[in-house]
């Protein structure tokens, strides 16, 4: 006795990670990511995780190659992560440069409001 099974099952393939990531300081205090989609995805949709090691859950999801960060603290340090994903597999993740955001918060560049009274007092004790 013979038995012949006939499928039609496509094998899907997990997305490379995206390449070519750049992250640069683009205003006061905000970061902007770019990177080059995964050879045979550029219609892959994207999760970046801000300084977390854990890529399993939330990030935030992109359509495109581009991200752009929400205003981070003057001297507070980004490292982004970035998977591709076709909705179901999901590629091993890209890994940023580390950038120091720059700003006029800055611990170089702004005194705290205690210093500055203390200052203000010692100029009008004078």
């Amino acid at each position: 006795m013979c038995f012949i099974v006939l499928t039609n099952a496509v094998k899907s393939v997990d997305p490379g990670p995206p390449t070519n990531v750049t992250l640069r300081q683009i205003s006061n205090r905000r970061v902007q990511a770019t990177w080059t989609p995964p050879a045979g995805f550029s219609g892959a949709t994207y999760r970046v995780y801000i300084n977390t090691m854990d890529v399993n859950t939330g990030g935030t999801e992109v359509t495109g190659t581009t991200f752009t960060s929400a205003s981070f603290l003057a001297g507070f340090t980004v490292t982004l992560r970035i998977r591709a994903t076709t909705g179901t597999y999901f590629s091993v993740p890209a890994v940023s440069e580390t950038l120091t955001v720059k700003g006029k918060d800055s611990k170089y560049n702004i005194e705290s409001p205690s210093i500055r009274f203390i200052k203000e007092l010692i100029y009008y004790c004078y």
